[in-house]
């Protein structure tokens, strides 16, 4: 609201009063504003004030007066040089708004339109006389210049991005108007195509969960691991194999996007639409609790290489997505929907053609996005350590290497000797699991995370019949009888062969660490004494299996799991034998 300058007669500054002169005018408005040519009113802003400093009775005389300070009563209170204060309207007023000034678009998965609506915010017409453009390749604005613009008018305009254009978006539009700073309305996103096509279920199909880790080894076996990524990169990898326009469409997205970035949906975690999802609706009913959907993530409804529709993740509920953007079409129920993930091709693909119009591609996805997951171990531990009892698959056989750690030194004259490291081997084996149903699937990956790479260390049984009980033993002993393998003399209780996991045929199992073992009764026979009693005993006819119990680590930060399909998978993984004896 604007001062009019007037004669100003002797205003004391009492506490508590208000000092808004008289002849203030209290009809003006903000259409009668004309800009920096008023003098804006704050208390004693543009007035010169006088403080008397009371020499004597300071304390009296401002409780007399009832005030911290006063104008000099024997001066007059002057304008000086008209002063202008900020207020919301400096801040508000007097330029162009664009709302909003930023679109950040994310993963551009398709041609989209957003609404922005440009204000002239002043209290004078203007025209909007141009438009400069910085790195707005693939995307239009719908307006036509010159554009007129009456005080306060606000206008909307549609901006249209397509999928054509740089792969990384990061436009800019600075508007021009007459006698007005520009105003820029900027653009951001990444430009991504979803890879539609079908993966050939008659070939293989994997997840490549890659971390990365150090680990030192002294001479004598001690290690140092250390992780430096808590979590993995992802590699998928499938073949396409296709004819007529599938294999040609294929060959068109490898030719024009493949340095770019793709939306690949995760095929092996695929669910299914429990009911239909309509046009214009905001939710998809599907099994939400494995699939892999994120918070402000992608996800597609797909029904042929060329009929799908993709969608971004607003919220998570069980049992139902809730989406960003209304669907754009019906679906039916029963149709894949499927989480996707952001990934690049590598610089070098390779595809086989049988013929002119039968061809097919072997490719390896990698993810530009981590993958995160809840570590989560076993809860049943042991010395420490969490422990791993699940089978392997026996349909293969289960391979393992003995590497012993010794320095061979040879000289001219062909004398060797030999230098010992340390006094028992490392030993490496191959573990095979499957993992039926996506429950069992997500548990073992967590299990994975919590192991990161080579980094942690876990209890495992050789899953081997190392001992074979011999002889029941009595409750209340400390000590098994088995048929003799020479451990007396060769193993010795040392770190690797000093645990024993027995396991029983109702299902349990128990633990023992190996104190010392000696010569049976006879030469078929050796005792082995433990560190915990069997109170109950242990009979023969109850022992499944006896296998050493030893502490591991993954022998590689890769693991490679193979899917065969959607509710089955297949893990290869080797695992290291810890023996340098700190456990």
């Amino acid at each position: 609201m604007a001062v009019r300058e007037t004669s100003v007669e002797v205003i004391k500054a009492r506490a508590g009063v208000d000092p808004t002169r008289p002849e203030y005018d209290w009809n003006d408005n903000w259409e009668s504003l004309t800009g920096d040519k008023q003098t804006w009113f704050y208390p004693w802003q543009g007035f010169e004030l006088y403080r008397e400093l009371p020499r004597q009775g300071l304390a009296e005389r401002w409780v007399e007066r009832g005030l911290a300070g006063y104008i000099n009563p024997r001066r007059h209170v002057r304008p000086t040089s008209a002063l202008r204060a900020r207020t919301f309207t400096d801040l508000f007023y007097g330029r162009m708004q664009i709302n909003p000034a930023l679109l950040a678009l994310g993963n551009v998965l398709n041609d989209q339109t957003r609404t922005v609506e440009i204000w002239n915010a002043t209290f004078e017409p203007t025209v909007l006389t141009g438009i400069a453009r910085e790195e707005t390749d693939g995307i239009d604005l719908d307006i036509s210049l010159p554009r007129p613009l009456a005080p306060l008018e606000a206008i909307t305009l549609q901006v249209g991005v397509t999928t054509t254009g740089p792969a990384n978006i990061d436009a800019t539009f600075s508007f021009e108007a007459e006698n007005l700073p520009a105003t820029s309305l900027r653009v951001t996103g990444t430009r991504t195509v979803v890879f539609s096509l079908l993966p050939d279920t008659s070939k293989s199909y994997t997840e490549k969960l890659a971390w990365v880790s150090s680990v030192f080894t002294s001479h004598d076996g001690t290690e140092q691991r250390m992780a430096l990524t808590e979590s993995p990169d992802t590699v998928i990898s499938f073949t396409v194999s296709s004819h007529d326009a599938q294999i040609h469409f294929l060959d068109s997205l490898l030719w024009g996007w493949q340095h770019r970035i793709y939306a690949l949906p995760l095929w092996h975690r695929a669910s299914r639409a429990k009911a239909p999802a309509f046009a214009e609706t905001y939710t998809i009913q599907c099994d939400t609790e494995h699939a892999g959907f994120r918070e402000g993530g992608m996800g597609i409804l797909w029904g042929a290489f060329d009929r799908f529709e993709t969608f971004e993740v607003a919220g998570i509920l069980p049992g139902q997505l809730t989406l960003r953007r209304p669907l754009g079409a019906n679906w039916p129920p029963r149709t894949p929907v499927m989480a996707c993930r952001p990934a690049r091709l590598p610089v070098e693909v390779g595809s086989s053609w049988q013929h002119g119009n039968l061809g097919s591609a072997a490719l390896s996805f990698v993810f530009t996005e981590v993958e995160q997951e809840e570590p989560e171990d076993s809860a049943t531990t042991y010395r420490g350590h969490p422990l791993l009892v699940k089978a392997p698959n026996w349909v293969a056989p289960k391979e393992e290497k003995n590497t012993r750690n010794i320095e061979v030194f040879e000289s001219a004259l062909k004398a060797r000797f030999t230098v010992m490291n340390n006094d028992v081997p490392s030993v490496v084996s191959q573990h095979s699991w499957w993992l039926k149903g996506l429950d069992n699937h997500m548990a073992f990956r967590r299990w994975l995370f919590a192991r990161r790479g080579r980094v942690v260390p876990f209890w495992a049984p050789s899953w081997k019949a190392d001992m074979i009980l011999a002889a029941d033993t009595d409750p209340g002993q400390s000590q098994i009888t088995v048929k003799a393998i020479g451990y007396r003399n060769f193993y010795g209780s040392r770190a690797g062969r000093e645990d024993l996991m027995i396991f029983l045929k109702n299902g349990g199992h128990l633990i023992r660490r190996v104190s010392n073992a000696a010569a049976g009764p006879d030469s078929k026979t050796e005792i082995v004494r433990v560190d915990q009693e069997f109170s109950a005993g242990l009979k023969v006819s109850d022992v499944k299996m006896i296998c050493f119990l030893g502490l591991h680590r993954l022998d590689a930060d890769e693991v490679e799991i193979d899917w065969r399909s959607d509710n089955l998978a297949l893990c290869n993984q080797n695992m290291r034998l810890l023996t340098d004896g700190n456990i």
